[in-house]
């Protein structure tokens, strides 16, 4: 507890945090399944009047389905989310390295998963994300203001083709995109609206190579050379962007050994 400052110290919390869920198995290939949780979660940050931060409490609901394709062999799932979380940290604009705390946000969103083969030869594993991550309670300048650093939309695929037959056998080429949609900016804290980070959408590839005894990997990310910025945010104090810019075209290479081989089984007559 070092890090912790002097005036979070001696302070004790009594919550009850309930979960509840249920599943119904309509067949072993499609299901459909409802949460209900509360959390509570001490915070320990620095803020500039050296008061103690409110815990951070409230709720997450989520319901959802999810079903088995080709034999349970490509699995499938669509969800629907309500996250409300109350005295929520947001970095001090005014003071760099301290924290304020917003009365309530509410995430609202919707998830699709895909993920496995859809032939013995194609795997895929695809995900799409709507979030809408707002101020729901508060002061009446904040309400409506989108959470900092969360997209509105987000997706990512990957495709992967693998040769099963032939002279390159064991070869297999791959294909991902990446789509990060509009980024709030700015602060609940700061004038005026919302303040975006430019979409930007990423290309990544691959080719490997597998046999019994080593495999081989070729991974090369943003194939495009795409300049965009992965963190960031508008500092209205001084007019200025400050962000991180992403990675340029980038690869790594991964090289696996089978030092034991295949077991051998013996058969008894």
């Amino acid at each position: 507890f070092g890090n912790i400052p002097d005036y979070q110290n001696r302070t004790s919390y009594n919550y009850f945090t309930p979960r509840i869920g249920f599943n119904w198995l309509f067949s072993d290939r499609f299901t459909a399944y409802a949460v209900f949780d509360k959390f509570f979660i001490p915070e320990y940050a620095k803020n500039y009047d050296h008061k103690p931060l409110k815990p951070m409490t409230g709720y997450n609901l989520e319901a959802g389905i999810k079903h088995n394709f080709f034999n349970k062999k490509l699995n499938t799932s669509l969800s629907v989310y309500k996250i409300l979380t109350n005295n929520a940290l947001t970095p001090d604009p005014l003071h760099p390295d301290n924290y304020i705390q917003t009365t309530q946000f509410t995430n609202k969103g919707v998830e699709l998963d895909i993920t496995g083969n859809i032939s013995p030869a194609i795997m895929v594993n695809a995900n799409y994300a709507f979030t809408d991550a707002s101020v729901s309670k508060g002061d009446a300048n904040q309400i409506g203001k989108k959470k900092i650093g969360t997209p509105d939309h987000s997706t990512n695929l990957w495709f992967k083709y693998r040769l099963l037959k032939g002279k390159l056998r064991g070869f297999a080429f791959s294909l991902g995109y990446q789509y990060m949609g509009r980024r709030c900016a700015s602060f609940v804290d700061d004038p005026g609206g919302n303040i975006y980070l430019p979409v930007y959408n990423l290309f990544d590839g691959a080719i490997s190579y597998r046999n019994e005894r080593f495999n081989i990997n070729l991974n090369v990310y943003n194939l495009t050379n795409r300049k965009y910025a992965s963190l960031g945010y508008f500092n209205v104090g001084n007019n200025e962007w400050r962000y991180t810019p992403g990675e340029p075209t980038n690869f790594r290479l991964s090289v696996g050994i089978n030092l034991v081989g295949q077991k051998k089984t013996r058969s008894v007559d």
